[in-house]
């Protein structure tokens, strides 16, 4: 099956190791457009993010990223095909808004929404020619609101039309994920083409298992923020259970690291340290998967989490 790569189609088949979380960037447009080389420089952004992928494609093998960024929390289609061609990483993009009520969405209606999703999903995001390879989408603090119920339900009418599957980010501390999952199901959503993210930020394995009785994907994907929310500990103790139970094969690991979130340091100090986290894209091999292994996780789980998943759920199994 073909995917929409950032450099062209590519093959599922072919996506090897892959991070289903990450970003390349999350700088906000109005404060590029406005304050420019004083909020971020592009070509700076590049570099750094174009070494720390091949650190990880040399190093842990990792072959396929896949930027969540949705359109309102900084995707650069410009950025993200530079730093594709610069460390020879497969890179797909998303198409989607994320969970901020901004006064634009108020009245505009739910088909508009649409019909922006799907012009890019057809023609290309601006004038790069990128296709989307998935349909982005988020749910916070308050829920399902009035604009996010548009927002989601074009989202799901565009994936449907444009054959495209669904990451969602959730808040997995108020437990919000069933108001997507129904309105997805009663929109005619797939549910084994949904991931539903961020689940990894809590250790109510009651909650986990409502989800995956539902027939979703769940992200393990957090693991870039382990001093937020959540510890390591209880996050690899949370893996590793499901995996004893079985589960493996609905679970996908990644960071949600952003190689410049541009929302932490300024821009001087950033470039100076080269970094606003404190782990890269290699923690997964570095950190987690001898975590994973230490506490009972096989080898043979860690291959569904990092490699089989990824292609079954772009292939809709």
């Amino acid at each position: 099956m073909k995917l929409n790569g950032v450099l062209g189609p590519v093959e599922s088949s072919a996506l090897g190791c892959t991070l289903m979380h990450e970003h390349i960037t999350n700088a906000d447009w109005s404060m590029r457009m406005n304050f420019q080389d004083k909020f971020l420089e592009p070509d700076v952004v590049i570099d750094l993010a174009a070494k720390k992928l091949i650190k990880a494609k040399e190093t842990c093998g990792i072959t396929t990223l896949v930027d969540g960024t949705a359109i309102n929390n900084g995707r650069d289609p410009w950025i993200i095909r530079e730093v594709a061609e610069r460390s020879g990483v497969n890179i797909i993009m998303s198409c989607g808004l994320y969970a901020n009520d901004e006064g634009w969405l108020t009245r505009r209606p739910q088909e508009h929404i649409f019909q922006l999703f799907d012009n890019e999903c057809r023609n290309g995001i601006a004038d790069t020619g990128i296709l989307p390879g998935m349909m982005k989408a988020a749910i916070g603090h308050a829920g399902l609101t009035e604009i996010q119920t548009k927002v989601h339900s074009a989202a799901v009418e565009c994936a449907l039309k444009n054959n495209l599957n669904i990451f969602v980010h959730h808040e997995a501390l108020a437990e919000n994920g069933h108001q997507v999952l129904d309105l997805y199901q009663k929109l005619g959503m797939p549910m084994e083409r949904v991931i539903l993210g961020d689940v990894g930020d809590t250790t109510d394995l009651d909650y986990i298992h409502s989800l995956l009785d539902r027939g979703v994907w769940i992200g393990m994907d957090r693991f870039g923020y382990c001093n937020f929310l959540l510890g390591f500990e209880d996050r690899i103790r949370t893996i590793a259970q499901l995996c004893k139970e079985g589960y493996a094969n609905r679970m996908i690991l990644s960071h949600d690291l952003s190689s410049c979130l541009a929302t932490r340091v300024p821009w001087e100090e950033f470039k100076a340290k080269g970094t606003d986290t404190d782990v890269d894209y290699t923690y997964i091999h570095t950190d987690v998967i001898p975590a994973l292994l230490r506490s009972g996780a096989t080898e043979q789980d860690i291959h569904t989490m990092l490699q089989e998943n990824p292609v079954r759920y772009f292939e809709g199994k």
